[in-house]
């Protein structure tokens, strides 16, 4: 993730996420993620002219919730 993202903050906080985290947020670029203890904001900036891919939008979703059932 840190060759197409920037990590700012407490970064022991994304363990609870694995690796799987950093790959599902790199197939989107554009994206920007804030955790919480309760939860993420996932924020994705796209041209009108393009779309969002779903297979990596439900792949973060998965990595999200699978993180947080397991707290």
């Amino acid at each position: 993730m840190t060759r197409t993202h920037r990590v700012r903050g407490a970064t022991r906080s994304l363990e609870r996420f694995g690796e799987d985290i950093f790959d599902a947020v790199s197939r989107l670029p554009t994206a920007k993620m804030a955790f919480f203890p309760a939860g993420a904001q996932l924020r994705i900036r796209i041209a009108r002219s393009e779309r969002i891919d779903p297979e990596a939008f439900g792949r973060i979703v998965r990595v999200v919730v699978s993180a947080m059932t397991k707290a």
